[in-house]
């Protein structure tokens, strides 16, 4: 997921990436913000894939989580 302006409250929902979606129905594994070393929180419910990111973008252009499968 690409993403172009940092959240304010440093969180983000991927409503795609929610529980029962039929666009993704896969179990995930992990997820990584690309060009940061620590671990993200984050929660998969009905609103969708929830992620807790740094109080700092790695980059002042985009940010990208990468997600993977379990």
């Amino acid at each position: 997921m690409i993403g172009l302006k940092w959240p304010e409250n440093n969180k983000i929902t991927v409503k795609t990436l929610a529980e029962n979606s039929e666009l993704y129905t896969d179990e995930i594994g992990s997820v990584s913000l690309l060009g940061s070393d620590g671990a993200l929180e984050w929660k998969r419910d009905g609103d969708g894939l929830n992620v807790q990111l740094p109080k700092s973008a790695p980059s002042p252009y985009a940010y990208v989580l990468k997600v993977t499968k379990k």
